[in-house]
């Protein structure tokens, strides 16, 4: 079984998102699992500024996922293989 991190924030907002973004970024292969997104908000879920985020770095082939819908409470990503990993050398 593949290593998964899971980000099931208890308070918070966006912000467990958008780090968990730059750790699947910074991990390709690595699935992540976030749940409970912006849970305890008086408007829970992705709301249109993390989703445009997700959709540019799915688009551009920098994450894998598949893309949320507005007000989803869950979320799982994985980093693709890119010219932001850093490359060892030979």
């Amino acid at each position: 079984m593949e290593p998964i991190i899971l980000v099931s924030p208890k308070t918070g907002g966006g912000q467990w998102v958008r780090a968990s973004i730059a750790l699947a970024l910074l991990s390709p292969g690595l699935p992540i699992h976030i749940q409970n997104i912006r849970q305890n908000k008086p408007k829970p879920g992705i709301h249109d500024q993390l989703l445009e985020l997700i959709t540019v770095l799915v688009e551009h082939q920098y994450l894998q996922a598949d893309l949320p819908k507005i007000g989803d409470t869950h979320l799982k990503i994985e980093g693709k293989k890119t010219s932001l990993t850093p490359q060892r050398p030979v």
